[in-house]
């Protein structure tokens, strides 16, 4: 005969308690913010117990509920009785003294392109009915740290479909799929979201969840978030995937294994690196610190004295024609602000930048998006690899794909939506060809030896700045090196932020954090959208 056990008695009593008790759980959360609110403040909020995980986790799915209607921030949303059983056993935990860590009863949006495990509810199928109804083996590493350390997965974020790389750039709106429709800024109704990480930008600007994961192979981290006046890190390729090597096959669906990463999306630093201390990739073999809480310390504190800092290419990252002069403007006065504050900025060079810029070897990971031979040869190989891990899905190549694009253009490729001329590239493409290998050679060449470490070094500089919009991930797309954004103003006639972007050699994720600390400190508060300006409707969605 089956009897339960006394904690699963217990976690049913306090499961039904809050169920009874909505009003109150709502009176402990009315002071919340959701706009402003980051993780930092809910997590010191929660331990002070002024609220509970289960109050927080109502308060996020009742916002969600009244606006992302308008915004489609959203792909699948965990089943609410299923994200409140884990909420209420968070929240007895922390009654009976277990606190696993900062990120304890926090929710976390994940992009739909990263795996989570199947027993939440939700599906990862990088917006695409193709891959509808399979199911990966459990989560992606970073998911599973920071379950393990307590995070509440609230939910799927939509993204461009196929993480924008099934067309050519501009084919397809940015944050645009089959399955989640369109993405929507919630600063703008009419601005450009940016994408592929769309949605993940998007629900944090809009409330939806402090924290979320993206992912990126050029720019789906750093643009989205710059638009989204958001703390973003894309970390070095490999950092937050098991065992610390490149993408872990199943883990997500990729692009390419060289040049993927998972980061994560804050309105602050601090929930950048609540995450990130727990997302790399020996947490669990007991690593005690990556540095980053000290790099922070050292930011808030010491500001920009002692730091030296690189200025990207005036030419390329600084063209008021094609970031705005607005931005160019802006950026120019945070750096005498800088300067003013003690930090050394010096223009720098990269001689292999104008390679990568024009170089038809790389040019697919520049906005043009047209494929060649280095990512659309990884991706044929790595996505039938990644197929081979699922389970409830008849395809398993690249050219299943391709077919069921065809068959389903209607809803996969309607018009002004198509078309799949990536795909169709990609299929001729040989990792054993002479082209791939030179073309990998070349990337790595030019953004590496000649590019990020050769500024670092003959300028003894610690990271490198740009404005965020504009090719500034172009170089780290192909290094596989760290970039991060960070919130700088507003444009007027685009309604819709902007921000710089700071990067630097493989694993110096602190030395980013640091410097993200220290602009925290010195341009204060970010700016927020204005929601109300939506049109409130009741809405019958399920949560």
């Amino acid at each position: 005969m089956w009897i339960p056990s006394l904690l699963a008695i217990t976690l049913a009593l306090i499961s039904v308690s809050v169920v009874a008790l909505p009003d109150a759980l709502t009176r402990q959360c009315s002071a919340i913010n959701l706009l402003t609110t980051t993780a930092e403040e809910l997590s010191y909020t929660l331990a002070a117990g002024d609220v509970s995980s289960v109050g927080v986790i109502r308060l996020y799915l009742d916002h969600i509920k009244k606006y992302d209607v308008h915004l489609n921030a959203m792909i699948q949303l965990a089943p609410k009785s299923s994200v409140l059983d884990i909420a209420a056993s968070l929240d007895y935990e922390r009654k009976m003294g277990k606190i696993r860590g900062p990120l304890h009863g926090i929710p976390v949006i994940v992009k739909d392109s990263i795996a989570t495990d199947p027993a939440l509810g939700m599906e990862t199928t990088a917006g695409t009915y193709a891959l509808s109804g399979s199911r990966v083996s459990g989560d992606h590493p970073a998911v599973a740290r920071l379950r393990k350390a307590g995070a509440i997965i609230l939910g799927k974020a939509n993204m461009s479909v196929w993480s924008y790389f099934r067309a050519n750039f501009g084919s397809i709106p940015s944050g645009w799929s089959p399955r989640g429709g369109q993405t929507i800024s919630a600063y703008s109704l009419s601005a450009d979201a940016c994408g592929s990480s769309t949605g993940s930008a998007v629900s944090v600007s809009a409330g939806f969840s402090p924290l979320a994961l993206a992912a990126e192979t050029d720019g789906s981290i750093i643009c989205p978030g710059n638009r989204a006046a958001l703390y973003a890190i894309k970390p070095t390729v490999g950092l937050t995937e098991a065992g610390g090597g490149l993408l872990s096959i199943g883990g997500a669906v990729p692009v390419a294994r060289s040049m993927d990463s998972v980061g994560v999306m804050a309105k602050g630093v601090w929930d950048l690196v609540a995450a990130m201390d727990v997302m790399v990739d020996d947490y669990d073999a007991g690593r005690k610190s990556w540095g980053y809480w000290d790099a922070v310390e050292m930011g808030r504190k010491d500001l920009w004295s002692g730091l030296r800092i690189g200025i990207g290419s005036r030419k390329v990252y600084f063209d008021p024609e094609i970031v705005g002069s607005n931005i160019v403007e802006a950026c120019d006065d945070a750096v005498q602000r800088l300067r003013s504050m003690g930090a050394v900025l010096v223009e720098v060079d990269m001689p292999g930048l104008e390679v990568v810029l024009t170089s038809l070897l790389v040019r697919l990971l520049l906005p043009t998006h047209s494929l060649l031979t280095d990512a659309g040869t990884e991706f044929k190989e790595d996505l039938e690899q990644y197929l081979s891990t699922l389970t409830g899905t008849s395809l398993h190549n690249l050219s299943d794909v391709v077919e069921y694009n065809n068959v389903h253009s209607a809803t996969e490729m309607p018009e002004n939506h198509c078309c799949q001329e990536n795909f169709l590239e990609a299929l001729t493409t040989s990792p054993d060809s002479e082209e791939y290998r030179a073309a990998k050679e070349n990337a790595r060449t030019n953004s590496q030896e000649l590019g990020i470490d050769y500024a670092l070094n003959l300028f003894n500089v610690s990271a490198i700045l740009v404005p965020a919009d504009g090719p500034s991930s172009a170089m780290t797309a192909l290094a596989g090196y760290p970039i991060a954004t960070a919130p700088l103003g507003y444009l007027q006639d685009e309604e819709r932020p902007f921000g710089v972007a700071f990067f630097t050699t493989a694993g110096k994720e602190d030395v980013l954090l640091r410097i993200l600390a220290a602009w925290e400190k010195t341009f204060h508060a970010r700016r927020t959208p204005d929601i109300s300006r939506l049109e409130l409707v009741d809405v019958n969605l399920e949560l």
